[in-house]
């Protein structure tokens, strides 16, 4: 059973671990290996750091058997962040309902419209929750250039 909370002092390695497994398993169908390295590298990157963002946005978390298994963040003005899930659940609606939880929140702070930098992988399913590209988007990490879509919802 899959419990539900706000991120946590001490959730750190547990969710940049969730991160990379997720980036590095889930992405590979849609991203070579040298943006998968750049995007969420293996080695290096400090927890604290990498999550200190998350504590100044609503930030929840997916939680099974004491594990952390996906998270996801919104800015206060409605930048969705970042959505992972660990590989090993994936397609069991936590993505869904990370976002789903989100979405209230920020039309509750009167938000009206949400933004999303989705990756290849994600595009599907922000189509299904009514996301529509707005532009191709570029990103670069360490000098390698990474390709997601500018998404937005009206809510």
């Amino acid at each position: 059973m899959i419990q539900w909370r706000s991120i946590r002092h001490g959730d750190e390695a547990a969710i940049v671990a969730v991160f990379i497994a997720s980036v590095h398993q889930v992405a590979r169908r849609d991203y070579p290996p040298e943006q998968l390295a750049a995007w969420a590298p293996e080695t290096g990157i400090d927890p604290v750091a990498w999550c200190a963002p998350l504590f100044q946005d609503d930030t929840l978390v997916a939680v099974s058997a004491g594990r952390i298994v996906g998270f996801a963040n919104m800015t206060l003005v409605g930048y969705l962040d970042r959505v992972y899930v660990a590989p090993t659940h994936q397609g069991q609606g936590i993505a869904s309902h990370l976002v789903d939880v989100l979405e209230q929140h920020a039309r509750a702070r009167g938000v009206h419209r949400i933004t999303v930098a989705a990756s290849h992988t994600a595009l599907a399913f922000f189509k299904a929750r009514g996301y529509q590209a707005v532009r191709a988007n570029i990103v670069e990490r360490d000098g390698v250039r990474i390709g997601n879509t500018i998404m937005a919802k009206v809510i």
